[in-house]
Protein backbone atom coordinates (compact mmCIF):
# COMPACT_ATOMS: atom_id res chain seq x y z
CA UNK A 1 0.00 0.00 0.00
CA UNK A 2 2.67 2.67 1.02
CA UNK A 3 4.08 2.75 -2.75
CA UNK A 4 1.01 4.74 -3.83
CA UNK A 5 2.63 7.82 -2.07
CA UNK A 6 5.34 7.86 -3.69
CA UNK A 7 5.94 9.14 -7.03
CA UNK A 8 9.56 8.86 -8.24
CA UNK A 9 10.81 7.99 -4.93
CA UNK A 10 10.38 4.93 -2.65
CA UNK A 11 11.03 3.35 0.59
CA UNK A 12 13.25 0.82 2.11
CA UNK A 13 11.22 -1.76 4.22
CA UNK A 14 14.06 -2.03 6.94
CA UNK A 15 14.52 1.37 7.71
CA UNK A 16 12.14 3.42 10.77
CA UNK A 17 9.17 4.77 9.53
CA UNK A 18 7.94 5.38 13.29
CA UNK A 19 9.47 5.88 16.73
CA UNK A 20 7.66 5.94 19.59
CA UNK A 21 9.05 5.48 23.06
CA UNK A 22 11.59 2.70 23.05
CA UNK A 23 9.16 1.24 19.85
CA UNK A 24 10.46 1.32 16.11
CA UNK A 25 8.09 0.14 13.24
CA UNK A 26 9.77 -0.41 9.99
CA UNK A 27 8.75 0.23 6.68
CA UNK A 28 7.99 -3.32 6.13
CA UNK A 29 5.91 -4.08 9.16
CA UNK A 30 4.00 -0.91 8.68
CA UNK A 31 3.09 -1.83 5.45
CA UNK A 32 1.68 -5.24 7.13
CA UNK A 33 0.03 -3.02 9.23
CA UNK A 34 -1.74 -0.88 6.91
CA UNK A 35 -2.75 -3.54 4.67
CA UNK A 36 -4.60 -5.67 7.87
CA UNK A 37 -6.22 -2.40 8.71
CA UNK A 38 -7.45 -1.48 4.80
CA UNK A 39 -9.14 -5.21 5.52
CA UNK A 40 -11.87 -3.39 7.17
CA UNK A 41 -13.14 -1.30 4.35
CA UNK A 42 -13.29 -4.44 2.07
CA UNK A 43 -16.75 -4.69 2.73
CA UNK A 44 -17.95 -1.20 1.71
CA UNK A 45 -18.99 -0.44 -2.14
CA UNK A 46 -18.45 3.23 -1.96
CA UNK A 47 -15.94 5.39 -0.02
CA UNK A 48 -17.15 6.55 3.67
CA UNK A 49 -16.19 9.58 5.65
CA UNK A 50 -14.06 7.39 9.14
CA UNK A 51 -13.93 9.01 12.60
CA UNK A 52 -10.78 8.63 14.41
CA UNK A 53 -10.94 9.60 17.60
CA UNK A 54 -7.84 7.77 20.37
CA UNK A 55 -4.99 9.06 22.10
CA UNK A 56 -1.88 10.27 20.49
CA UNK A 57 0.48 7.61 19.60
CA UNK A 58 1.55 4.83 17.04
CA UNK A 59 -2.24 3.81 16.77
CA UNK A 60 -3.75 7.13 15.07
CA UNK A 61 -0.72 7.47 12.73
CA UNK A 62 -1.65 4.22 11.25
CA UNK A 63 -5.00 4.35 11.22
CA UNK A 64 -4.95 8.08 9.72
CA UNK A 65 -2.75 6.59 6.77
CA UNK A 66 -4.80 3.66 6.28
CA UNK A 67 -7.74 5.26 5.43
CA UNK A 68 -6.25 7.60 3.06
CA UNK A 69 -4.43 4.90 0.83
CA UNK A 70 -7.93 3.10 1.33
CA UNK A 71 -9.11 6.18 -0.73
CA UNK A 72 -11.72 7.09 2.32
CA UNK A 73 -11.69 10.22 4.04
CA UNK A 74 -10.53 10.55 7.70
CA UNK A 75 -12.16 12.93 10.00
CA UNK A 76 -10.00 13.15 13.38
CA UNK A 77 -11.40 14.16 16.64
CA UNK A 78 -10.66 15.27 19.99
CA UNK A 79 -11.44 12.29 22.55
CA UNK A 80 -12.33 15.27 24.56
CA UNK A 81 -15.65 16.90 22.70
CA UNK A 82 -18.46 16.40 24.85
CA UNK A 83 -21.08 13.67 23.36
CA UNK A 84 -23.37 16.71 21.79
CA UNK A 85 -20.46 17.58 19.56
CA UNK A 86 -20.00 14.07 18.63
CA UNK A 87 -23.63 13.37 18.36
CA UNK A 88 -23.54 16.58 15.88
CA UNK A 89 -20.24 15.41 13.83
CA UNK A 90 -21.67 11.66 13.14
CA UNK A 91 -24.97 13.23 11.67
CA UNK A 92 -23.26 15.72 9.53
CA UNK A 93 -20.54 13.29 8.50
CA UNK A 94 -22.71 10.79 7.79
CA UNK A 95 -19.85 8.33 8.77
CA UNK A 96 -20.77 4.91 9.02
CA UNK A 97 -17.45 3.74 10.38
CA UNK A 98 -14.73 5.00 13.44
CA UNK A 99 -11.42 4.01 14.54
CA UNK A 100 -10.82 3.54 18.07
CA UNK A 101 -7.77 2.60 20.72
CA UNK A 102 -8.32 0.42 24.13
CA UNK A 103 -8.18 2.94 26.16
CA UNK A 104 -11.82 4.89 24.64
CA UNK A 105 -13.65 2.12 23.06
CA UNK A 106 -16.10 1.95 25.97
CA UNK A 107 -16.99 5.41 25.60
CA UNK A 108 -18.03 5.20 21.77
CA UNK A 109 -19.46 2.15 22.53
CA UNK A 110 -22.52 3.30 23.72
CA UNK A 111 -22.36 6.12 21.09
CA UNK A 112 -22.05 3.34 18.33
CA UNK A 113 -24.94 1.22 19.29
CA UNK A 114 -26.88 4.60 19.20
CA UNK A 115 -25.82 5.63 15.64
CA UNK A 116 -25.58 1.90 14.49
CA UNK A 117 -21.26 2.58 13.48
CA UNK A 118 -18.99 -0.18 12.97
CA UNK A 119 -15.83 0.40 15.54
CA UNK A 120 -12.47 -0.72 14.69
CA UNK A 121 -9.91 -0.79 17.60
CA UNK A 122 -6.42 -0.52 17.30
CA UNK A 123 -4.30 -1.08 19.51
CA UNK A 124 -0.49 -0.91 19.25
CA UNK A 125 1.70 -2.69 22.44
CA UNK A 126 4.85 -0.81 22.95
CA UNK A 127 6.93 -4.00 24.59
CA UNK A 128 5.75 -6.42 21.64
CA UNK A 129 6.07 -3.87 19.02
CA UNK A 130 2.53 -5.99 17.83
CA UNK A 131 -0.35 -3.96 16.48
CA UNK A 132 -4.01 -6.04 17.13
CA UNK A 133 -7.25 -4.78 15.12
CA UNK A 134 -10.30 -6.10 15.82
CA UNK A 135 -14.29 -4.89 14.65
CA UNK A 136 -17.28 -4.73 16.97
CA UNK A 137 -21.30 -4.01 16.13
CA UNK A 138 -21.00 -4.94 12.07
CA UNK A 139 -23.38 -3.38 10.96
CA UNK A 140 -24.29 -2.99 7.01
CA UNK A 141 -25.06 0.08 7.36
CA UNK A 142 -24.58 2.82 4.14
CA UNK A 143 -25.30 6.14 4.77
CA UNK A 144 -25.60 8.69 1.84
CA UNK A 145 -22.37 10.89 1.22
CA UNK A 146 -21.26 13.50 -0.91
CA UNK A 147 -17.57 12.04 -0.81
CA UNK A 148 -15.35 12.65 -4.18
CA UNK A 149 -12.46 11.07 -4.87
CA UNK A 150 -10.62 14.26 -4.32
CA UNK A 151 -11.48 14.37 -0.94
CA UNK A 152 -9.12 13.49 1.35
CA UNK A 153 -9.99 14.50 5.05
CA UNK A 154 -12.43 16.25 7.20
CA UNK A 155 -10.73 19.31 9.91
CA UNK A 156 -13.14 20.12 12.43
CA UNK A 157 -12.00 24.42 13.78
CA UNK A 158 -14.23 26.38 15.67
CA UNK A 159 -12.29 29.40 13.89
CA UNK A 160 -13.35 32.64 15.84
CA UNK A 161 -16.75 31.14 17.06
CA UNK A 162 -17.90 28.45 19.32
CA UNK A 163 -19.11 25.92 16.47
CA UNK A 164 -17.30 23.76 14.95
CA UNK A 165 -17.06 23.78 11.55
CA UNK A 166 -16.44 21.14 9.24
CA UNK A 167 -13.96 21.76 6.42
CA UNK A 168 -13.91 19.01 3.14
CA UNK A 169 -10.38 18.72 2.50
CA UNK A 170 -8.68 18.31 -1.00
CA UNK A 171 -6.14 15.16 -2.04
CA UNK A 172 -4.48 16.42 -4.05
CA UNK A 173 -3.82 19.71 -2.22
CA UNK A 174 -2.59 18.28 0.75
CA UNK A 175 -0.45 16.17 -1.36
CA UNK A 176 0.73 19.14 -3.40
CA UNK A 177 2.03 21.12 -0.34
CA UNK A 178 4.05 18.13 0.81
CA UNK A 179 6.02 18.08 -2.14
CA UNK A 180 6.22 21.48 -2.22
CA UNK A 181 7.69 21.78 1.34
CA UNK A 182 10.27 18.55 0.54
CA UNK A 183 11.60 20.87 -2.49
CA UNK A 184 11.34 23.96 -0.76
CA UNK A 185 13.62 22.97 2.31
CA UNK A 186 15.89 20.91 0.55
CA UNK A 187 15.15 18.08 2.15
CA UNK A 188 17.13 15.00 1.93
CA UNK A 189 15.66 11.22 2.23
CA UNK A 190 15.32 9.76 5.52
CA UNK A 191 13.99 13.12 7.16
CA UNK A 192 13.12 12.53 10.90
CA UNK A 193 10.07 14.37 11.40
CA UNK A 194 9.02 14.99 15.04
CA UNK A 195 5.24 14.20 15.40
CA UNK A 196 4.05 17.31 17.36
CA UNK A 197 1.14 18.63 16.66
CA UNK A 198 -2.35 17.79 17.83
CA UNK A 199 -3.74 15.13 15.00
CA UNK A 200 -7.07 16.81 14.76
CA UNK A 201 -5.49 20.04 13.88
CA UNK A 202 -4.10 20.07 9.95
CA UNK A 203 -0.27 20.75 11.07
CA UNK A 204 -0.80 17.54 11.92
CA UNK A 205 -0.58 15.78 8.18
CA UNK A 206 2.23 17.88 7.82
CA UNK A 207 4.19 15.82 10.48
CA UNK A 208 3.05 12.83 9.28
CA UNK A 209 2.60 12.73 5.32
CA UNK A 210 6.25 14.87 5.31
CA UNK A 211 8.71 12.22 6.88
CA UNK A 212 6.59 8.93 4.65
CA UNK A 213 6.87 11.31 1.31
CA UNK A 214 10.34 11.30 2.24
CA UNK A 215 10.54 7.43 3.12
CA UNK A 216 12.09 9.22 7.06
CA UNK A 217 10.52 8.83 10.54
CA UNK A 218 7.62 10.18 11.86
CA UNK A 219 8.88 10.59 15.47
CA UNK A 220 6.17 10.82 17.91
CA UNK A 221 6.77 12.46 21.49
CA UNK A 222 5.06 11.25 24.95
CA UNK A 223 3.50 14.03 26.53
CA UNK A 224 5.96 14.97 28.69
CA UNK A 225 8.61 15.06 25.95
CA UNK A 226 5.70 17.78 24.24
CA UNK A 227 5.64 19.70 27.20
CA UNK A 228 8.67 19.60 29.26
CA UNK A 229 11.21 21.70 28.06
CA UNK A 230 14.32 19.00 29.23
CA UNK A 231 12.22 15.86 28.35
CA UNK A 232 12.03 18.10 24.96
CA UNK A 233 15.63 17.82 24.63
CA UNK A 234 16.30 14.81 25.55
CA UNK A 235 13.75 13.83 23.00
CA UNK A 236 14.90 15.97 20.16
CA UNK A 237 18.69 14.72 20.79
CA UNK A 238 17.63 10.76 21.22
CA UNK A 239 15.33 11.34 17.78
CA UNK A 240 17.61 13.59 15.66
CA UNK A 241 14.91 15.72 14.44
CA UNK A 242 15.27 17.14 11.55
CA UNK A 243 11.95 19.10 10.78
CA UNK A 244 9.61 20.69 13.35
CA UNK A 245 6.29 22.26 13.32
CA UNK A 246 5.17 24.20 16.45
CA UNK A 247 2.56 26.91 16.91
CA UNK A 248 5.06 30.26 18.69
CA UNK A 249 3.16 29.82 21.99
CA UNK A 250 4.72 26.01 22.27
CA UNK A 251 7.88 27.66 20.64
CA UNK A 252 8.82 30.45 23.22
CA UNK A 253 7.81 28.11 25.93
CA UNK A 254 10.13 24.91 24.93
CA UNK A 255 12.66 27.25 23.02
CA UNK A 256 13.46 30.17 25.62
CA UNK A 257 13.72 28.13 28.13
CA UNK A 258 16.82 27.51 30.50
CA UNK A 259 16.61 23.64 30.51
CA UNK A 260 16.74 23.29 26.84
CA UNK A 261 20.58 23.31 25.81
CA UNK A 262 21.70 23.29 21.77
CA UNK A 263 20.01 21.53 19.40
CA UNK A 264 20.83 19.97 15.86
CA UNK A 265 17.34 20.78 14.62
CA UNK A 266 17.46 22.06 10.83
CA UNK A 267 13.97 23.47 9.97
CA UNK A 268 11.71 24.96 12.82
CA UNK A 269 8.32 26.03 11.02
CA UNK A 270 6.00 28.42 12.66
CA UNK A 271 2.38 28.94 11.69
CA UNK A 272 -1.09 29.30 13.69
CA UNK A 273 0.18 32.36 16.01
CA UNK A 274 1.30 35.80 15.39
CA UNK A 275 5.17 35.44 15.80
CA UNK A 276 7.51 38.55 16.63
CA UNK A 277 10.63 40.16 16.22
CA UNK A 278 10.99 39.24 19.57
CA UNK A 279 10.88 35.58 19.13
CA UNK A 280 13.36 35.72 16.74
CA UNK A 281 15.90 37.69 19.04
CA UNK A 282 15.33 35.69 21.83
CA UNK A 283 16.45 32.70 19.61
CA UNK A 284 19.47 34.20 18.00
CA UNK A 285 21.00 35.24 21.19
CA UNK A 286 20.52 31.72 22.58
CA UNK A 287 21.00 29.84 19.07
CA UNK A 288 23.42 29.47 16.16
CA UNK A 289 21.50 26.38 14.43
CA UNK A 290 18.50 25.91 12.62
CA UNK A 291 16.45 27.54 10.19
CA UNK A 292 13.42 29.28 10.74
CA UNK A 293 10.61 29.78 8.96
CA UNK A 294 6.67 31.14 9.33
CA UNK A 295 4.30 29.59 7.46
CA UNK A 296 0.54 31.24 6.97
CA UNK A 297 -2.83 29.92 5.60
CA UNK A 298 -5.79 28.83 7.33
CA UNK A 299 -7.70 25.49 7.15
CA UNK A 300 -9.92 26.07 4.49
CA UNK A 301 -7.36 27.29 2.21
CA UNK A 302 -5.43 23.65 2.67
CA UNK A 303 -2.27 23.54 5.25
CA UNK A 304 0.02 26.89 4.82
CA UNK A 305 -0.50 29.09 1.44
CA UNK A 306 2.04 31.27 2.73
CA UNK A 307 5.94 31.18 4.04
CA UNK A 308 8.68 33.32 4.87
CA UNK A 309 12.16 32.38 5.88
CA UNK A 310 13.22 34.16 8.49
CA UNK A 311 17.27 35.98 9.11
CA UNK A 312 18.68 37.57 11.87
CA UNK A 313 17.72 40.87 10.38
CA UNK A 314 13.89 40.47 11.71
CA UNK A 315 15.00 40.39 14.60
CA UNK A 316 14.25 44.11 14.89
CA UNK A 317 11.32 44.08 13.44
CA UNK A 318 7.81 43.99 15.47
CA UNK A 319 6.43 41.30 13.57
CA UNK A 320 7.37 38.80 11.29
CA UNK A 321 5.97 39.09 7.94
CA UNK A 322 4.22 35.68 6.61
CA UNK A 323 6.33 36.27 3.29
CA UNK A 324 4.68 35.46 0.07
CA UNK A 325 2.24 33.37 -1.33
CA UNK A 326 3.26 29.16 -2.42
CA UNK A 327 2.55 28.13 -6.32
CA UNK A 328 -0.80 28.27 -7.48
CA UNK A 329 -1.60 30.71 -4.87
CA UNK A 330 -2.43 35.06 -5.34
CA UNK A 331 -3.78 37.02 -2.64
CA UNK A 332 -5.28 40.73 -2.58
CA UNK A 333 -6.48 42.95 0.38
CA UNK A 334 -10.13 44.55 0.53
CA UNK A 335 -10.88 47.23 2.44
CA UNK A 336 -13.98 48.32 4.26
CA UNK A 337 -15.78 49.20 1.58
CA UNK A 338 -14.69 46.28 0.30
CA UNK A 339 -12.74 47.76 -2.57
CA UNK A 340 -8.87 46.66 -3.39
CA UNK A 341 -6.90 48.33 -0.76
CA UNK A 342 -4.55 51.09 -2.28
CA UNK A 343 -0.71 50.19 -1.88
CA UNK A 344 0.42 50.08 1.42
CA UNK A 345 -2.96 50.72 2.99
CA UNK A 346 -4.35 47.73 5.10
CA UNK A 347 -7.52 45.25 4.04
CA UNK A 348 -8.70 41.61 5.04
CA UNK A 349 -6.61 39.31 3.37
CA UNK A 350 -8.73 37.26 0.18
CA UNK A 351 -6.70 33.98 -0.66
CA UNK A 352 -7.21 32.58 -4.14
CA UNK A 353 -5.61 29.10 -4.69
CA UNK A 354 -5.74 26.26 -7.05
CA UNK A 355 -5.02 23.96 -4.34
CA UNK A 356 -7.82 24.74 -1.69
CA UNK A 357 -10.56 22.91 -0.03
CA UNK A 358 -14.14 22.22 -1.11
CA UNK A 359 -15.61 24.44 1.71
CA UNK A 360 -17.67 23.29 4.95
CA UNK A 361 -19.83 20.82 5.01
CA UNK A 362 -22.25 23.25 6.15
CA UNK A 363 -23.08 24.94 3.00
CA UNK A 364 -24.83 27.57 4.24
CA UNK A 365 -21.84 28.70 6.35
CA UNK A 366 -19.83 28.04 2.76
CA UNK A 367 -21.37 30.84 0.43
CA UNK A 368 -20.25 33.52 3.00
CA UNK A 369 -16.78 33.14 2.85
CA UNK A 370 -15.70 31.01 -0.17
CA UNK A 371 -16.33 31.18 -4.04
CA UNK A 372 -14.92 28.94 -6.82
CA UNK A 373 -14.01 29.54 -10.34
CA UNK A 374 -14.45 27.67 -13.42
CA UNK A 375 -11.12 26.34 -13.36
CA UNK A 376 -11.79 24.91 -9.90
CA UNK A 377 -9.83 28.05 -8.07
CA UNK A 378 -10.85 28.66 -4.55
CA UNK A 379 -11.50 32.17 -3.32
CA UNK A 380 -11.62 32.33 0.61
CA UNK A 381 -12.10 35.70 2.64
CA UNK A 382 -9.62 34.91 5.87
CA UNK A 383 -11.05 37.53 8.29
CA UNK A 384 -7.16 38.48 8.74
CA UNK A 385 -6.30 42.03 8.06
CA UNK A 386 -2.91 42.94 6.47
CA UNK A 387 -0.51 44.82 4.36
CA UNK A 388 2.00 44.08 1.83
CA UNK A 389 5.41 45.82 2.61
CA UNK A 390 8.03 47.45 0.32
CA UNK A 391 9.35 43.45 -0.82
CA UNK A 392 5.57 42.44 -1.64
CA UNK A 393 5.56 40.53 1.68
CA UNK A 394 2.20 39.88 3.48
CA UNK A 395 2.49 41.03 6.70
CA UNK A 396 -0.40 40.30 9.27
CA UNK A 397 -1.81 43.08 11.84
CA UNK A 398 -4.30 41.17 13.46
CA UNK A 399 -7.88 38.66 13.20
CA UNK A 400 -11.23 40.91 11.95
CA UNK A 401 -13.09 38.73 14.74
CA UNK A 402 -11.06 40.43 17.42
CA UNK A 403 -10.70 43.80 16.67
CA UNK A 404 -12.75 46.59 18.54
CA UNK A 405 -12.74 50.43 18.18
CA UNK A 406 -11.97 52.44 20.95
CA UNK A 407 -12.52 56.26 21.20
CA UNK A 408 -13.50 55.39 17.50
CA UNK A 409 -10.21 53.89 16.07
CA UNK A 410 -9.21 50.56 15.66
CA UNK A 411 -7.81 48.50 18.05
CA UNK A 412 -5.98 44.98 17.63
CA UNK A 413 -5.14 42.82 20.98
CA UNK A 414 -2.54 41.34 18.80
CA UNK A 415 -0.14 44.66 18.27
CA UNK A 416 -0.53 44.89 22.02
CA UNK A 417 0.36 41.70 22.95
CA UNK A 418 3.88 41.75 20.14
CA UNK A 419 4.78 45.11 22.49
CA UNK A 420 4.05 43.38 25.61
CA UNK A 421 6.02 40.20 24.28
CA UNK A 422 9.27 42.53 23.79
CA UNK A 423 10.02 43.11 27.03
CA UNK A 424 12.54 40.61 28.17
CA UNK A 425 10.90 38.85 31.28
CA UNK A 426 7.74 38.42 29.74
CA UNK A 427 7.40 34.83 28.51
CA UNK A 428 3.75 35.23 26.63
CA UNK A 429 0.95 37.60 27.09
CA UNK A 430 -2.58 37.74 25.87
CA UNK A 431 -4.74 40.51 25.66
CA UNK A 432 -8.52 41.07 24.97
CA UNK A 433 -11.38 43.98 25.32
CA UNK A 434 -14.17 43.68 27.53
CA UNK A 435 -17.65 44.83 26.44
CA UNK A 436 -16.56 47.68 28.37
CA UNK A 437 -14.25 48.61 26.15
CA UNK A 438 -11.12 48.11 28.44
CA UNK A 439 -7.81 46.83 26.93
CA UNK A 440 -7.14 43.76 29.31
CA UNK A 441 -3.66 42.17 29.25
CA UNK A 442 -2.52 38.75 30.67
CA UNK A 443 1.19 38.64 31.02
CA UNK A 444 2.58 35.35 32.23
CA UNK A 445 6.09 36.27 33.30
CA UNK A 446 9.43 35.26 35.45
CA UNK A 447 9.50 36.02 39.02
CA UNK A 448 11.01 39.20 38.76
CA UNK A 449 8.49 41.48 37.01
CA UNK A 450 9.93 45.16 36.10
CA UNK A 451 6.70 47.44 35.41
CA UNK A 452 8.72 50.13 35.04
CA UNK A 453 10.13 48.72 31.78
CA UNK A 454 6.67 47.45 30.55
CA UNK A 455 5.47 51.16 30.52
CA UNK A 456 8.30 52.54 28.61
CA UNK A 457 8.01 49.77 26.18
CA UNK A 458 4.32 50.27 25.35
CA UNK A 459 4.96 54.11 25.95
CA UNK A 460 7.62 53.85 23.40
CA UNK A 461 5.70 51.25 20.97
CA UNK A 462 1.99 52.26 21.29
CA UNK A 463 0.08 54.96 21.06
CA UNK A 464 -1.91 56.09 24.32
CA UNK A 465 -5.36 54.28 23.40
CA UNK A 466 -4.05 51.25 22.84
CA UNK A 467 -2.53 51.25 26.43
CA UNK A 468 -3.89 48.45 28.42
CA UNK A 469 -6.33 49.71 31.26
CA UNK A 470 -5.84 46.63 33.46
CA UNK A 471 -2.47 44.45 33.63
CA UNK A 472 -2.61 41.22 35.53
CA UNK A 473 0.35 38.83 36.42
CA UNK A 474 -0.55 35.01 36.31
CA UNK A 475 1.34 32.42 36.84
CA UNK A 476 0.48 30.62 33.48
CA UNK A 477 -1.73 31.66 30.47
CA UNK A 478 -3.76 28.71 29.35
CA UNK A 479 -3.46 27.31 26.18
CA UNK A 480 -5.90 24.84 24.19
CA UNK A 481 -5.07 21.41 22.68
CA UNK A 482 -3.04 22.56 20.11
CA UNK A 483 -0.91 24.64 21.71
CA UNK A 484 -2.08 28.47 21.24
CA UNK A 485 -3.03 30.48 23.77
CA UNK A 486 -7.03 29.70 24.67
CA UNK A 487 -8.49 33.25 23.86
CA UNK A 488 -12.16 32.02 24.85
CA UNK A 489 -11.07 31.14 28.63
CA UNK A 490 -11.29 35.33 29.03
CA UNK A 491 -13.78 37.77 28.66
CA UNK A 492 -14.11 40.04 31.14
CA UNK A 493 -12.19 40.86 34.08
CA UNK A 494 -14.30 38.35 35.95
CA UNK A 495 -13.08 35.60 34.50
CA UNK A 496 -9.35 36.50 35.74
CA UNK A 497 -9.03 34.16 38.61
CA UNK A 498 -6.49 31.95 36.82
CA UNK A 499 -3.73 31.38 39.38
CA UNK A 500 -3.28 35.77 39.20
CA UNK A 501 -0.26 36.50 41.06
CA UNK A 502 -0.80 39.91 41.19
CA UNK A 503 -2.38 43.34 39.30
CA UNK A 504 -0.93 46.62 37.68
Amino acid sequence: MLQNLYEGYSYVPSDAAIKYKNSIINYGRLNEHLIECSKMFSCMNCATTVLIMMDKGVEIVIATISVFLSKNVFCILDKNITEITFNEIIEETKSSVIFTDLKNSKRIEKIAEQYKINIVVVDFNCETEELSISQKNIYDIRRESNINIDNSHIIYTSGSTSKPKGIICSRSSMWSFIKWEYNYLQLDSKVNVSQMSAPWFEPYLRDVFLALFSGGCICIPTKREEFDPKAFYKFVEKMQIDVLHIVPTLFRYLFFNEKLGEHNIKHILLAGEMLYGADVRKYYEKYDFGNLYNLYGPTETTMAKFCYKISTKDQTDFRIKVGKPLPDTEFWLLNENGKLAENKQIGEVIISTKQGTYGYLDKSMTKNVFGWLDDGTTIFKTGDIGYVDNEDNLELVGRKDYMQKIYGQKVYPEEIEGVINICANVKKSMVFIDNNNKIIALIESNDYFDIDELVYTLTKNLIAYKHPHFIYVVENIPVNKSGKIDRNRFKSCSDINYKLKFII
